[in-house]
């Protein structure tokens, strides 16, 4: 299963990065960005061990590549920028796996990241450098109150 999970990321990475046609590309931004969907790939990814096939990695730099294209470019056809709920959901994500990240670090004086688990955390620094700089821009645009006293 790991591997189907891992293809399945790299298919949607090459969709988004280098699509066959600009409708492809739109298409897949705009899929991918559904809330309902970003839950879904989410617990797709979470059903696999986050080392395995770089997995959780692969997903932090799809959602850092969504997240930096709309944010920089704009709008895309009828791709809006990120909701900050879905920012949520990733920041979440990258959250629960940052908390055994500080674990391993502090282990670092023992014995040496191996070569997944500096990849984890490279794509995760990279992934929130991101919302940290997206997130001012999204939340002067957010109108769900709610969304927005969480993200605060």
């Amino acid at each position: 299963f790991v591997y189907a999970v891992s293809i399945f990321l790299r298919i949607l990475h090459v969709l988004v990065v280098a699509p066959p046609t600009e409708e492809i590309g739109r298409d897949t931004l705009k899929e991918i960005r559904r809330t309902a969907n970003l839950m879904q790939l989410i617990a797709i990814v979470e059903q696999v061990p986050c080392l395995s096939c770089h997995v959780a990695a692969k997903l932090l730099r799809l959602m850092n590549y969504v997240i930096r294209y709309v944010v920089h470019y704009g709008t895309v056809g009828d791709v809006s920028k990120p909701k900050l709920q879905n920012l949520k959901l990733l920041s979440d994500y990258t959250t629960r796996y940052a908390e055994s990240m500080v674990h391993l670090l502090k282990l670092t004086k023992d014995r040496v990241l191996d070569p997944s688990e500096q990849i984890l955390g490279l794509e995760m620094c990279r992934f929130m450098s991101t919302l940290v700089s997206a997130a001012p821009l999204l939340f002067s645009v957010a109108d769900n109150p709610e969304v927005k006293k969480e993200c605060v």
